[in-house]
């Protein structure tokens, strides 16, 4: 009988997101068998996400809108590019019922890892923040422990320009059912 070796694919730390945290990746693993196992390569990150957002630069404002319970409100992101650092800070501000509760005060949020095309880390106003965008502006996150009870996540998938910002978001409620709703900004 032959014994392979068990591997493990060491969990690679990010410090991404909002005031530089850290999010880690799953680790893919293979046990020990007698028969040859197949190891999942680590999924290759999205090219450089740079460009896309620092394009972005300057003032977005537009509407959101849950289509489930017809509410809606503004949404607005100023933002700067830093070259030589190659982070972008986006201050986000909402007005409206948001996620059924009071609009939550303009937070800034500094995105420091986009070379890796991975957003993500605390943040007051939408919890803790995990997702991609590519070099093509495509973005998909997910929000996790929000600061509303009520909440299990948020899925949100979308597309950045350079004038313009466009998301479809589904809430998932931790009582069962689920909401959606749109985001679309341009400068």
């Amino acid at each position: 009988m032959r014994l392979r070796r068990a591997f493990l694919v060491a969990p690679m730390l990010l410090p991404l997101g909002a005031c530089g945290s850290a999010s880690a990746t799953p680790a893919a693993t293979a046990s020990v068998s007698s028969s040859p196992v197949a190891v999942p390569r680590p999924t290759a990150l999205p090219a450089d996400a740079y460009p896309v957002m620092a394009a972005l630069q300057g003032h977005l404002a537009g509407k959101w809108t849950n289509t489930t319970y017809s509410t809606n409100g503004t949404m607005a992101w100023d933002v700067s590019a830093d070259s030589s650092a190659r982070t972008v800070t986006i201050v986000v501000t909402i007005t409206g019922n948001a996620f059924g509760m009071p609009a939550p005060a303009p937070e800034r949020i500094e995105l420091t890892h986009l070379a890796q095309g991975r957003i993500g880390g605390p943040s007051m106003a939408f919890g803790t923040v995990n997702g991609t965008i590519t070099s093509t502006g495509h973005l998909q996150m997910t929000l996790t422990q929000l600061p509303v009870a009520m909440i299990t996540k948020v899925d949100v998938s979308g597309m950045l320009t350079a004038t313009s910002v466009t998301l479809n978001y589904t809430v998932t409620f931790s009582g069962g059912g689920t909401a959606t709703g749109t985001v679309t900004m341009s400068k």
